[in-house]
């Protein structure tokens, strides 16, 4: 009981040191800025060739990226069929806790897959197309629906790897999988034209490019499941998308700012600054308002969304072995390119970066590291004292983001999921700590983890 009332508490006060830090600025007045503000602005840096590259290539001309699914060619259109004919074979609303049962099951999924795939799909037409886009030549497969065919693929080969949602037990004991060739092929022309090296999807190929124009999922893993679980999923994706629709501002913000700095002319870097500041306050407002029940429902979550954008294989050409992950948060080019500004620590490695973060998203954020000014401003000037102060809002506003992320997100992971052991999406089965153990200390590693990445925000 003790302890019950201590976690409101605790939970109480971050919700007002969240609320004090996250509250509209409404009388802060900054300039307009969007994307096509930066399309328009005529000048040669580094930080805005990398962003608009990102945007003109990966993002088909916006961003976030824009990703249509009507407009495959002739020989990739069995795929998008396919997925469509294994959707209501994926989902069950009752998992078993019977292993043989849910072995067979599993392996009936993939049969069934199988069989289309080698039913449906030309190989050597899929491969000729796919060759002629690398080539360069974007006139029959237009960048918008590549884009959709790379959520297409991902979200395939992730029913593909776990064969039934929820996820469950003798699939985490699968170490390696073989897949289909069908799968593998086309995945890696998506992984040279990314510059990814994982076998599994991440939030670009999961959630925001599996949106259409109306924003709807198109590849589902729930359907036929109830109202709560089909709008906590769609609500999941649509976060993502709508987190990067709405930081296009600080993106702007940020390249106009060192743009200013570079210049000289400080007054006008700190008006940047502050509009920064300001919409990265609106974006951890609507993150922290929609990842929560009921927009997002806890239970419904964790068994029926999260699990199965999550890898957990090693591949046999890796040596050592490495045990890939699956769809992460920290992704997101947001979180990247802010840390990236700000001069704050990176949290993945260079080989954990090209694994699932495209080649032009890291560029991006490695640019506003090499042009990030905060290392080189005075304490002799008034200007440069007044920047960093600025800085320092933006720094607490992502705190306050990571503080109250670190304690829900331990909070919606140990949810009760009997048919499966300890999991994240980004890092797969946890360590194990025994049956007797309650799920919640399973997760002490993802808090210890957030804690040390809330402590690098400085």
């Amino acid at each position: 009981m003790i302890l019950t009332l201590f976690a409101v508490v605790v939970v109480l006060v971050l919700v007002a040191f969240v609320r004090y830090h996250f509250q509209d600025d409404s009388k802060s007045r900054s300039p307009g800025i969007g994307l096509e503000d930066l399309k328009a602005l005529n000048i040669k840096h580094d930080v805005h060739s990398a962003f608009m590259t990102l945007v003109n290539d990966e993002g088909a001309g916006s961003w976030p990226p824009r990703a249509t699914h009507d407009g495959f060619p002739p020989a990739l259109r069995p795929y998008r069929q396919i997925y469509a004919a294994m959707a209501p074979f994926l989902a069950t609303a009752n998992p078993s806790l019977d292993d043989e049962y849910n072995r067979i099951r599993c392996q009936e999924f993939r049969s069934r897959m199988q069989a289309l795939l080698t039913e449906k799909v030309d190989i050597q037409a899929a491969r000729s197309t796919l060759e002629i886009v690398q080539s360069g030549n974007w006139d029959a497969f237009p960048r918008d629906a590549y884009n959709g065919f790379y959520s297409c693929i991902a979200c395939l080969r992730h029913a593909y790897r776990w064969a039934t949602n929820p996820v469950v037990k003798v699939a985490q004991d699968e170490k390696k999988l073989c897949f289909p060739f069908e799968l593998d092929m086309p995945w890696s022309y998506l992984q040279r034209r990314f510059n990814i090296t994982s076998p599994c999807g991440n939030v670009m190929s999961n959630a925001i490019c599996n949106l259409d124009p109306q924003g709807q999922i198109v590849y589902p893993i729930n359907e036929g499941m109830s109202d709560v679980v089909r709008s906590t999923e769609l609500a999941w994706c649509r976060l993502f998308y709508d987190m990067e629709s709405m930081a296009i501002p600080i993106y702007c913000a940020m390249i106009q700012a060192i743009i200013a700095f570079e210049r000289g002319d400080k007054n006008l870097c700190l008006t940047y600054i502050n509009t920064g500041f300001i919409n990265l306050r609106r974006v951890m407002q609507f993150v922290y308002e929609k990842m929560n029940d009921p927009n997002i429902a806890r239970a419904a979550w964790v068994r029926h969304v999260s699990g199965i954008h999550s890898w957990g294989l090693t591949l046999e050409t890796d040596d050592p072995p490495v045990e890939y992950g699956g769809l992460s948060g920290s992704q997101a080019l947001l979180f990247m390119a802010v840390d990236a500004f700000l001069g704050i620590n990176r949290y993945h490695s260079d080989s954990e970066l090209k694994m699932d973060v495209s080649g032009n998203m890291r560029d991006v954020a490695a640019t506003f590291r090499r042009y990030s000014f905060r290392k080189q401003l005075s304490e002799k000037s008034e200007y440069d004292i007044a920047i960093e102060n600025s800085l320092k809002r933006m720094v607490n506003q992502l705190r306050s983001f990571r503080a109250v992320h670190k304690v829900r997100a331990v909070r919606y992971l140990s949810a009760p999921a009997p048919e499966r052991l300890p999991m994240t999406a980004a890092l797969s089965v946890l360590p194990s700590q025994g049956e007797e153990k309650l799920a919640v200390e399973s997760y002490k590693s993802i808090d210890g983890m957030l804690t040390k990445r809330l402590n690098e925000t400085v």
